[in-house]
């Protein structure tokens, strides 16, 4: 088993498995094996919490960026200092692309989990037939 394989890649198996399975004599039920499950479900518990560590990571850094943008938007104002001016423009400008690539970033994990989740109950109901 594959432990690079991504959250979908393992549940395609799982649902391989279940596919595969021998059924019961005169029932919907089938027999899996208990250990290639929980490996299954192992892997895709680890590549999951790689996915948040990583997207946790990305996060942090934006909010780093935002910080330093507001620290030097509390930089005082000289009336005569161009230079500050032209650096306050600057530092919104990359507060907004930063807020942008954020809200992204949310929009882009909130899919993936709406995904995820869709096929982890649709796996689920097709369990329960």
């Amino acid at each position: 088993m594959d432990n690079t394989m991504n959250e979908y890649e393992i549940i395609e198996q799982m649902e391989d498995l279940i596919t595969s399975a021998k059924q019961t004599v005169f029932s919907d039920k089938v027999s899996i094996s208990k250990d290639e499950m929980l490996d299954l479900i192992y892997y895709l518990k680890n590549a999951i919490k790689q996915r948040d560590q990583e997207e946790e990571a990305k996060n942090k850094e934006l909010l780093r960026m935002i910080q330093e943008t507001k620290s030097k938007e509390q930089v005082s104002v000289q009336p005569e200092g161009v230079i500050i001016e032209d650096a306050h423009k600057e530092a919104n400008d990359i507060k907004k692309a930063a807020l942008k690539y954020a809200d992204e970033l949310l929009a882009s994990i909130e899919g993936k989990i709406e995904k995820t989740l869709h096929i982890i109950k649709e796996n689920r109901d097709e369990l329960n037939q």
